[in-house]
């Protein structure tokens, strides 16, 4: 296993592998599902700083993953874009001043949304990136399946959801009474499901 403490952890599109970032020496490692073994031995990407979040993308083609802060490190608070099939860095993404919480790919696989406690939320693309924020960190981030909208989840107690092409906030700030650290969207786009430090999960209709 890892020789640290495990941040994340991701299945590829074709179920057969896992992918996990951790704070060891050994970073990012993948896994096959049907016998637990590593299905590349060592720091398999590459990644030299604590990975704080991975994703990988609908399509197969791409790995995402988030750096930690650390002193000195020049690589701290970047998100990565990785080829899935080769492990190969493809472009590394700068915009975040603190440590990346989580990430999640658009279905379209086209883009890649970052949350970080700096208390932004940043949608990665091709030509450049949006930018949205919060008022504390950003534990949280989801996107939905038509890829339509994004929804992120706070410590400033809030979630709330965005519109994918605009950056713009859609309807009401949905309030927690204290940090969120959780959020997901049903498949059909109708509900959301928070949950956080108040020891709740929420359900909210999204119709």
């Amino acid at each position: 296993g890892h020789s640290s403490e495990v941040r994340s952890v991701a299945f590829l599109s074709d179920g057969k592998q896992v992918i996990s970032g951790s704070e060891g020496l050994s970073r990012v490692r993948t896994w096959m599902v049907k016998d637990g073994r590593e299905a590349r031995v060592g720091r398999v990407m590459g990644e030299k700083s604590v990975v704080t979040a991975v994703a990988t993308s609908n399509d197969g083609q791409w790995i995402a993953t988030a750096n930690g802060s650390r002193p000195g490190d020049a690589h701290s608070n970047r998100v990565t874009i990785w080829k899935a099939t080769t492990h190969r860095k493809v472009v590394e993404l700068e915009g975040h001043s603190a440590q990346v919480q989580s990430l999640a790919f658009s279905p379209d696989s086209a883009r890649v949304v970052s949350g970080s406690w700096d208390g932004m939320v940043l949608v990665w693309s091709t030509t450049g990136e949006r930018l949205i924020a919060h008022e504390d960190f950003v534990k949280s981030v989801a996107v939905s399946h038509n890829g339509n909208f994004i929804v992120s989840g706070s410590r400033d107690y809030k979630v709330r959801i965005w519109d994918m092409a605009t950056s713009t906030q859609i309807g009401s700030t949905l309030q927690h009474n204290d940090w969120v650290n959780s959020v997901a969207i049903s498949p059909d786009g109708s509900y959301l499901a928070t949950g956080g430090v108040e020891k709740k999960v929420y359900i909210w209709s999204l119709k």
